[in-house]
């Protein structure tokens, strides 16, 4: 997703459309995270628009940059249900149970439907 300082909600829910037209067994919706020492964290520093320095938060999961329209947490938020509906999709859910794609495919959507009720936390 890497939000770039001009996306709002619509610019990245038209990725996320985007991504469901390719319809891939597999899908991580991640967050800008800068890296110190890159041009955008000093871009990012200078400017005043990373929010966190919590190192905790720093996994590409976790918003630490808002873009111009919006918030770290709205963000989140976008990410948190991107993630939740592209896993969710009944079709995906039987291609990945069923074996009908790769096994680490698989191994991935288990991993991620056994750790759901982590995503809110």
């Amino acid at each position: 997703m890497a939000p770039n300082w001009e996306d709002d909600a619509e610019k990245i829910k038209s990725r996320f459309r985007a991504v469901e037209e390719i319809d891939p067994d597999v899908g991580v919706t991640m967050l800008l995270t800068p890296m110190p020492g890159t041009q955008v964290w000093r871009q990012g520093m200078k400017q005043n628009r990373i929010e966190s320095l919590d190192l905790e938060k720093w996994d590409a999961l976790h918003s630490i940059m808002p873009t111009r329209h919006l918030s770290t947490k709205e963000l989140g938020e976008l990410c948190q249900r991107a993630n939740r509906e592209f896993f969710s999709r009944p079709h995906r859910i039987e291609r990945n149970r069923n074996g009908y794609t790769s096994p680490f495919v698989r191994l991935k959507f288990e991993t991620w439907q056994s750790s759901a009720h982590l995503v809110n936390a």
